[in-house]
């Protein structure tokens, strides 16, 4: 799976993010379900809502966009990190910045098993994958707990709810859910 524009979504998204909920559509019943879900319902209706596809959607195609979302998200992310890495040359921020690489390579990696085992329809890995992809987010975000410069938060934000939405729609398929 390879993201078509993963920096300019990425942006989208999170231009996306700080946008009020009033200019946002009328969510579906499926994503009001979905996002009520989770840590962040308005930021969750706009991500999903980035896909022109999400007004039609069902539970099938849903998965496909919170996946594709969170893939790119999450490329996207490795990408700004190093290049955060070349600006910052301070030995805490390397380090800061390093751990949260190492964290994104392995939420790129989870996205991209999820996404095998999604488009498999075997099901069964997307909650526990994208659980521990959300993790990595978190961690990521621990790092800079102790800082007052946090240049990735609203990014493990992202992904961090769309993670939950994975989650969320995996249960669903495999009687844990809806």
């Amino acid at each position: 799976m390879s993201p078509n524009h993963p920096l300019l979504l990425t942006t989208l998204l999170l231009l996306l993010s700080t946008a009020a909920a009033a200019d946002s559509p009328a969510p579906t019943p499926l994503v009001q379900r979905i996002c009520k879900t989770t840590a962040d319902y308005p930021l969750c209706v706009e991500a999903l809502y980035a896909d022109d596809r999400t007004p039609e959607a069902d539970r099938y195609v849903m998965a496909f966009i919170s996946v594709g979302l969170a893939y790119t998200n999450a490329t996207g992310t490795r990408s700004y990190i190093s290049g955060l890495a070349k600006d910052h040359t301070g030995r805490v921020d390397r380090m800061r910045l390093g751990r949260c690489g190492s964290d994104y390579d392995a939420a790129i990696s989870r996205l991209e098993i999820a996404y095998n085992d999604l488009n498999s329809e075997t099901y069964f890995g997307l909650a526990s994958l994208s659980g521990e992809a959300a993790r990595n987010a978190t961690d990521c975000q621990a790092v800079f707990s102790k800082s007052t410069w946090r240049p990735l938060g609203n990014r493990n934000r992202v992904l961090l709810v769309l993670c939950q939405v994975i989650a969320y729609i995996g249960k669903s398929f495999t009687g844990g859910g809806d």
